[in-house]
C-alpha cells in the first residue's frame, strides 16, 4: 500500500508484461492427418495442452523465445523454436513422424 501526502511527488514503477498467444496444428508426416490427443508443451513455462482434432492454442504466452515440445504416442517427439512477440499470433505447423511408418490419426495411450 502507498499513500502519498497532499503537495508530495511519488513515482511508481509498474512493471507491464505482455503476452500473446500461439496456435498450431500437428499433423501425421505420412499422411498430413490431424493428430488427435498430442500433448504439446512450451517449455520453461507452464503453459500445456492437449490437441483437439490437431489442433492446439496457448493463451497469454509472455513475449520471447521459447522452444515448442510436442509428444505424441506412436510417433517420434517433434520440437520447434517459437518466437512470441506483441503484435500478431504465431501459427505452428509440427509434422510428427510415425514409428512404425504406420498411418495414425490419433495418439496411442501408452
Amino acid at each position: 500500500m502507498i499513500t502519498a501526502g497532499s503537495g508530495s511527488d511519488y513515482l511508481l514503477t509498474v512493471p507491464v508484461t505482455v503476452t500473446a498467444s500461439v496456435s498450431g496444428m500437428v499433423v501425421s508426416k505420412i499422411d498430413a492427418r490431424r493428430l488427435h490427443g498430442a500433448r504439446v508443451t512450451l517449455l520453461s513455462t507452464d503453459h500445456r495442452t492437449v490437441t483437439n482434432e490437431g489442433r492446439f492454442t496457448l493463451l497469454d504466452v509472455p513475449t520471447g523465445r521459447y522452444q515448442l515440445e510436442v509428444t505424441c504416442g506412436g510417433f517420434r517427439p517433434a520440437s520447434s523454436e517459437v518466437v512470441v512477440a506483441a503484435k500478431g499470433m504465431p501459427r505452428i505447423l509440427i509434422e510428427l513422424v510415425s514409428v512404425d511408418g504406420v498411418a495414425r490419426y490419433r495418439c496411442d495411450q501408452t
